[in-house]
């Protein structure tokens, strides 16, 4: 984005995405997030529309429920810098909802009591994650090449 790329370019992709999902589960499912790295968010935040609207940025468009994205919250994730095939950006769209997406943590961060080295203390910490359920995994979309 930003380079080879317009800004109607650029909301055209997060609205194929959009609308793939749509399509794809026959309107059950919408999606309400949009997760991207957070040069890329930085980007929508300073660059408009257009020249004609300097003031109405892409991600003031975004959120703005007039023009139909549906998305309640754009939020950056850095680990999807250069995670994508071969070390390219990438994006997620997905519907938030508890009955779609689940982490399963199994044991909670706890603190073990602290232990003297040298002159200093350090504080051993235990937690243990499971992993991401996605139930209905076509309820979510990757954007790659962003």
């Amino acid at each position: 984005w930003g380079v080879d790329k317009t800004p109607i370019e650029v909301l055209d992709d997060i609205s194929g995405l959009i609308t793939s999902i749509k399509e794809d589960t026959q309107d059950i499912h919408e999606a309400n997030t949009l997760a991207m790295p957070i040069a890329k968010k930085e980007y929508l935040r300073r660059t408009p529309v257009s020249a004609t609207f300097p003031t109405m940025t892409l991600l003031k468009y975004l959120n703005d429920p007039e023009n139909g994205f549906g998305l309640d919250m754009i939020e950056s994730i850095p680990e999807l810098k250069g995670s994508g095939p071969a070390g390219a950006d990438q994006m997620l769209v997905y519907e938030r909802a508890e009955d779609l997406v689940e982490l399963f943590i199994p044991m909670e961060m706890r603190t073990l009591p602290p232990q003297p080295r040298n002159l200093q203390f350090e504080i051993p910490i235990e937690s243990e994650i499971a992993g991401l359920v996605w139930r209905y995994p076509l309820s979510a979309r990757f954007g790659y090449g962003i």
